[in-house]
């Protein structure tokens, strides 16, 4: 028996299943019922019998149409982190209201042409970058102008003036932090990295701004702990070390983490162990996550504003509407956000 080649549903067998014009569907589909005060019962009527019909939207040809393809893609250091993903989550709700949407690309292994091949290869109209800065600097030889509105996350003043820049006080937010909870009665504070190697630990921007407060105070830096940016991880290295120095009367009044899952993992740990938080272990993380509220006790972090994200993706699509205007410098400003894991 021959193959059977199924026939593509068109906008016009919706609109005569449903008794509309074919430029309703359209709307429709392309969720901008509201902007033409389509009533929600043709919404739902429209939905549902694209549904029934099996409707598949045809992005190819509506790209080559319009020679766009209402897509951006976010391109990540592979394992996606709380940061990356808060961006994605985001991203995807604010471009859906604009007809737009956005895909998650992992740069795997390095491998600065899985971005510079889609930016050029006219899958995308637009990107977000968030890859190491060693990264970054062979995505700048490789493509000092993207061809494309192209943002990148974490840049740092010198980087080519083609791409979008969204620059975060990272260093200044950690230290005023760190200052606030000194204000609050820290005295011993330790950091738990983020990074499973102590020499990447302390090349980190985190670790330098914790560094650098606590010489300035008078105070010794200690590297507690450094693990990969896992609440697994974390725990488990925590649940050994917590009484180790407890019985040695070294703990800390405090812990820096370089991450939110890892200062989770503390915080599991802690609790295990009979530990009282805060009042015997304040704990800060960083990142500002959704994981953060999660706990019985919502955890104390520094990090991005949901508004702050929002200005960056608003800035992009504004670039999407009309590339013609130069890339754009964007200060994204960290902030703590004082919870109950801290005095």
């Amino acid at each position: 028996m021959d193959a059977v080649t199924p026939t593509r549903v068109r906008l016009t067998d919706i609109a005569a299943a449903c008794g509309v014009s074919a430029s309703t569907v359209s709307y429709v589909l392309a969720g901008k019922a509201s902007e033409r005060g389509l009533s929600e019962e043709t919404v739902e009527k429209v939905s549902a019998v694209a549904n029934d019909l099996g409707y598949v939207r045809n992005r190819s040809a509506r790209a080559l149409r319009r020679g766009r393809t209402s897509t951006v893609v976010l391109f990540y250091e592979p394992p996606m982190n709380r940061f990356v993903e808060r961006y994605l989550l985001r991203a995807a709700r604010m471009l859906q209201r604009h007809g737009l949407q956005i895909l998650a690309l992992p740069v795997i292994d390095g491998d600065i042409r899985i971005i510079t091949d889609a930016l050029r290869s006219g899958v995308c109209d637009g990107g977000i970058v968030s890859i190491s800065r060693d990264q970054l600097a062979r995505l700048f030889e490789a493509l000092p102008t993207p061809p494309l509105p192209t943002v990148v996350l974490g840049a740092e003043k010198g980087d080519p003036t083609g791409y979008d820049q969204v620059h975060y006080e990272e260093y200044d937010a950690v230290i005023e932090a760190l200052a606030a909870l000194v204000d609050r009665g820290s005295r011993v504070i330790a950091m738990a990295a983020q990074e499973a190697d102590p020499v990447q630990a302390r090349r980190s921007v985190r670790w330098r701004a914790y560094e650098d407060f606590q010489r300035r105070r008078g105070a010794e830096p200690i590297l507690l702990m450094h693990v990969d940016a896992s609440i697994p991880s974390a725990f488990e290295q925590a649940v050994r070390l917590l009484p180790e120095l407890r019985a040695r009367g070294q703990m800390p009044d405090t812990v820096y983490c370089g991450s939110d899952r890892v200062a989770i993992g503390l915080a599991m740990a802690a609790g295990q162990l009979g530990i009282e938080v805060p009042e015997e272990l304040s704990i800060l993380g960083t990142g500002n996550s959704s994981d953060a509220l999660r706990l019985e006790q919502p955890l104390t972090s520094v990090g991005l504003s949901d508004e702050s994200i929002d200005a960056v993706l608003n800035a992009l699509i504004a670039r999407l509407a009309d590339p013609a205007p130069p890339a754009s410098v964007i200060t994204g400003r960290w902030r703590l956000f004082p919870r109950r894991t801290t005095r």
